[in-house]
């Protein structure tokens, strides 16, 4: 089983605008956690409230939404 609530990071190419991005960030199934910024804007880390399920296939979007601080 999983017995930490394993942290996923993303990394960007550019900085990102952190209202931007979290607004087109989703995690499917649901699960509620923490963000965290480093690297400039560049690296968003998420750690969920709990573990994550065994056996359960997460999927995580960041749709389009999610734009650079320069708009690109």
């Amino acid at each position: 089983g999983n017995s930490v609530s394993t942290p996923i990071a993303i990394q960007f190419s550019r900085p990102m605008s952190q209202a931007q991005t979290l607004a087109g960030f989703s995690i499917s199934p649901n699960i509620t956690g923490t963000y965290l910024w480093s690297g400039g804007d560049q690296t968003l880390t998420f750690t969920p409230d709990s573990k994550f399920t065994f056996g359960v296939r997460y999927t995580i979007t960041v749709n389009t939404i999610a734009t650079s601080t320069d708009r690109v």
